[in-house]
This record gives structure tokens, sequence and C-alpha cells, in this order.
């Protein structure tokens, strides 16, 4: 799901919202955020086109590896670290 941008006035509930599927959202403003780089906007590009085409670490693999303190990546679903 790509992100959305609301424009909220402080009391009518947006069609925007009203059109989200049923599940848990993270709401914050981004009045004050600073604009990205044209590297960071690219890189952040590349990324999603990665996880698009199945190339992405499954969340299962990040914490693990996290918790054990690895920096390595599970090729062949054995050992970790």
């Amino acid at each position: 799901m790509k992100p959305r941008v609301i424009d909220w006035d402080g009391s009518h509930l947006p069609e925007a919202l009203r059109e989200l599927p049923p599940g848990r959202y993270a709401v914050e403003p981004i009045d004050d955020l600073p604009p990205l780089t044209p590297e960071e906007d690219a890189g952040l590009l590349a990324a999603l086109d990665q996880l698009d085409a199945g190339r992405g670490i499954p969340v299962w693999e990040i914490v693990i590896n996290q918790a054990l303190g690895c920096a390595v990546r599970v090729v062949a679903r054995g050992p970790f670290c």
C-alpha cells in the first residue's frame, strides 16, 4: 500500500480515511518534515522497486539477526550467524 497524504480540518473525517481497509494505522503530521534529498528519494524508490520485485528480506530474518547481533544474510535458511 502506498502512503497517502490526507488533509484534515481537525473535525470532519476525511473521505480518504473512509476508503482505507480496516486495520491499524500510524498517523503523524508531516507539515514540519524536511524534504528528502534527491539521493534519499532515489534510494527509497529503488528499495520499493526491490520489494515489488520480491527481493526483500523477510522480517523474521531481520528480527532474528538483530537479536543475535548478526549482520549476515541467511541464504540457505540454515543456522543463523
